[in-house]
């Protein structure tokens, strides 16, 4: 109720309310809130026409994330029947808007809208499903079909995308604001889907999307390895949309600096959260050590019923964006019609490739920089800190939204290091601060991790790679021998370039990003940025705390006289809680002499849930709690 009161109850020229309305959706998702507490017996303000026009104008222009909006005006249609607030005109003219969208890019029309991605692809399956629920008779008029027909294709579209989930994870694996778009679609299907299987389907989805969050969290901040997010989310842990979730269902996370919307649409929906999913993520035994599985590399999808030659399952590997991979770019073409963004960028490709086989050229059979294939995920957590990695992802590779790995100490205190794209923020995907323009070769054992870069500068516009580390976060920090050392709480945390480091001066842009939304005038943030130059660098961190390392002090003193050997190519760390740990550019990670599995893992393997790859069943146990969640077939 806190969470409908704060976000219902805005005034106009908030800050909250400027930021969460910069985008047209974003407002539907307060008048979403004001609903909700009329229907709960509240008092509420009267809803903001404009946010209403300004929405259904996005959905009439067909531009870009307007399937957001009416993921809100579809659930205000169905939950809110009878409310004073929402008359008969705001009423007629969603409706019309439902009957007149656009729902597939194989319909005829001009748009300006993504369909392919893994969170576009349910949010405009669900809209179009309860549309067609709606007005079963009416012709819909962007492509002549009834209500009926596009009822029945919508189900067609979520069966599949339901089920890959399920057994196969997210491509965009943990990603802290694609998350919250996926929980704009299932709470609706869970909610208002006439298939009572589809109902069953989501709220075991949204069980384990919780659980992902659960399990991949650190008090409040989903600290977890990303498939994408943004700089503003990685920055600023308070943005991250799904650390709304967080305080709504175990009172850990954020919600005073930015809009979550699915937060919104889950607190206003039927369901709710098994308490075994809370207790785990307010779980602080000594450690935890999390190994999941998500998505698939394309060579191995047939294994799992997934054929890349195939229209039916060429959703799975749009959604993962791998659209130029060498065994499903002709099931690309095939399906992306010459009207649509994406044909140039895949009709290139196919080009590129037919001509390097017909002269018998080598080209990368694996092109995508968008691509989110295998992901094998790390995450160890104690009650001060918390590492997560991408085990040996795509290295080399140019990156897009992928963030590979993060040391997470609690509220503003996270250290991660990429190799910039672009000098901006929020224009580029990579830019600045998310991702990287060539993705290292990372690996993390327990308290330690390890990131490898090596790239061609005459490839990148940006000849360096560099480590967020907020001094302003930190309770204290010092320096030391090349190493650069935090303290927060009882965490601690090491980092050290192989390559000389030395810190930038803070950026205006980046300041706005981190500052708190209730931070005095004339807040400055402080040094941020460690900048190493050069290609080819090994970033190292080790975390710790009194358990394993004693004072602080002691930390620094060890950590400090850590012998540190090698190059870009191998790198020998003595770690002071680990003993010897090796790695390379090539090879197995080793600690202590072992070799050290970085994948393939097991759908999940952790003290709460251990399940394997390609299941439709999970066990979710923590202290006394168990939830079984089977969703399989009906005798199956």
């Amino acid at each position: 109720m806190a969470l409908l009161r704060y976000v219902g109850g805005q005034a106009p020229g908030s800050r909250f309310r400027r930021e969460s309305t910069r985008m047209p959706w974003g407002g539907l998702y307060m008048e979403l809130a004001k609903l909700e507490l009329e229907r709960l017996g509240e008092e509420a303000p009267a809803l903001d026409r404009n946010v209403f026009r300004r929405a259904l104008d996005h959905i009439a222009r067909r531009l870009d994330c307007c399937d957001f909006s009416m993921a809100a005006l579809l659930r205000m249609l169905y939950r809110y029947p009878d409310s004073a607030l929402l008359d008969e005109d705001l009423r007629r003219r969603i409706g019309e808007a439902c009957v007149g969208h656009i729902y597939w890019l194989t319909e005829p029309g001009e748009e300006d809208m993504c369909f392919c991605t893994e969170n576009h692809q349910i949010v405009h399956h669900a809209n179009e499903l309860l549309a067609g629920q709606l007005f079963p008779d009416r012709v819909f008029t962007n492509n002549g079909e009834t209500g009926e027909w596009h009822r029945q294709h919508a189900e067609t579209m979520i069966s599949r995308w339901l089920d890959w989930r399920i057994r196969l994870g997210y491509s965009e694996w943990n990603s802290n604001c694609y998350y919250d778009e996926d929980l704009m679609a299932l709470p609706n299907l869970l909610d208002y889907a006439e298939n009572p299987a589809f109902r069953q389907q989501s709220e075991g989805l949204l069980h384990l999307t919780l659980f992902h969050i659960a399990v991949n969290s650190f008090r409040g901040t989903f600290g977890s390895t990303h498939g994408r997010t943004y700089s503003q989310f990685t920055l600023n842990p308070h943005n991250e949309p799904t650390a709304v979730l967080g305080y709504l269902y175990w009172g850990l996370g954020y919600y005073r600096e930015r809009l979550g919307p699915s937060a919104v649409m889950m607190a206003t929906s039927a369901y709710r959260l098994p308490p075994v999913i809370a207790r785990v993520a307010c779980d602080e035994p000594a450690e935890m050590e999390n190994r999941e599985r998500h998505s698939l590399d394309a060579e191995e999808a047939l294994e799992h019923g997934v054929d890349p030659g195939s229209l039916a399952d060429i959703g799975f590997f749009w959604g993962a964006q791998l659209f130029d991979h060498r065994l499903v770019i002709d099931t690309s073409l095939e399906l992306c019609p010459p009207k649509h963004n994406m044909y140039p960028r895949i009709k290139a490709f196919k080009d590129h490739q037919a001509e390097a086989e017909r002269i018998g050229a080598p080209y990368d059979p694996d092109p995508d920089n968008t691509a989110m294939s295998q992901v094998n995920v790390y995450t160890y957590r104690t009650p001060d800190y918390m590492l997560s990695c991408a085990q040996d992802y795509r290295k080399g590779k140019h990156g897009f939204q992928q963030h590979i790995w993060q040391a997470t100490l609690g509220d503003r205190a996270v250290v991660y290091t990429t190799q910039p794209a672009a000098p901006d923020l929020g224009r580029s995907r990579p830019d600045y601060w998310h991702a990287n323009a060539f993705m290292p070769r990372a690996a993390a054992h327990r308290n330690v991790a390890i990131a490898i870069y090596r790239f061609d500068p005459a490839q990148s516009h940006m000849w360096f790679t560099h480590a967020y580390f907020p001094q302003f976060a930190m309770d204290a920090w010092c320096e030391r021998d090349g190493w650069v050392f935090g303290l927060k709480g009882n965490g601690y945390v090491a980092l050290r370039s192989l390559q000389p480091m030395r810190w930038a001066a803070p950026r205006e842009d980046v300041s706005d990003l981190i500052r708190p939304v209730d931070a005095p005038e004339g807040w400055a943030p402080g040094p941020h940025e460690l900048i190493a130059l050069g290609p080819k660098n090994v970033w190292i961190c080790e975390l710790g705390n009194p358990a394993s390392h004693g004072s602080f002090e002691g930390f620094v003193d060890a950590v400090a006289a850590a012998d540190l050997q090698g190059d870009p190519m191998a790198i020998t760390y003595e770690s002071p809680s680990l003993g010897r740990v090796e790695f390379g550019w090539e090879g197995d990670l080793r600690v202590a002499g072992e070799a050290v599995p970085l994948g393939p893992y097991p759908r999940f393997d952790n003290p709460y849930c251990q399940a394997p790859f390609d299941t439709r069943e999970y066990t979710i146990r923590c202290g006394d709690e168990t939830l079984e969640i089977d969703l399989n077939p009906p005798g199956a």
